[in-house]
């Protein structure tokens, strides 16, 4: 993989990364206030919030797939171009284990603020009054 592509994919999983933190720190917020919120503004919020975490993960998704499929190209590439003789199999190794780092402290951060913000959501949910049926 290029230079140029491995910057293209840390650069959009630090805005993804970015925007995750973004939307925890927003969630953080609303709860800490959530005593003087109404329960249909909170329901909106909530709602809101949670298609907001939907998006994150599609757009994780494809940025994975994306990934993925720029991996395979690079590796027939680099299977199409064994017998070059200017192969900088070290630069190529150097790139693809700081991209294997960095796409694990991704993935660590984002599963445990994925988990963090289902569990905030969802108690905020089940601690919203429920109307009794006379």
């Amino acid at each position: 993989m290029s230079e140029g592509k491995y910057i293209y994919f840390k650069d959009n999983f630090d805005i993804l990364e970015n925007e995750l933190n973004h939307t925890l720190d927003e969630t953080h917020i609303f709860f800490k206030k959530y005593d003087d919120i109404n329960p249909q503004d909170s329901t909106l919020k909530i709602r809101a919030i949670m298609n907001k975490i939907k998006e994150l993960k599609q757009t994780d998704d494809d940025l994975r797939n994306e990934l993925m499929n720029q991996q395979f190209d690079s590796t027939e590439e680099v299977n199409n171009n064994t017998n070059a003789v200017n192969i900088n199999i070290n630069e190529n190794e150097r790139y693809s284990d700081v991209l294997k780092d960095k796409i694990y402290m991704y993935n660590h951060h984002t599963s445990y603020g994925i988990i963090l913000l289902i569990g905030i959501c969802s108690m905020a949910f089940l601690s919203q009054p429920q109307k009794v049926a006379n």
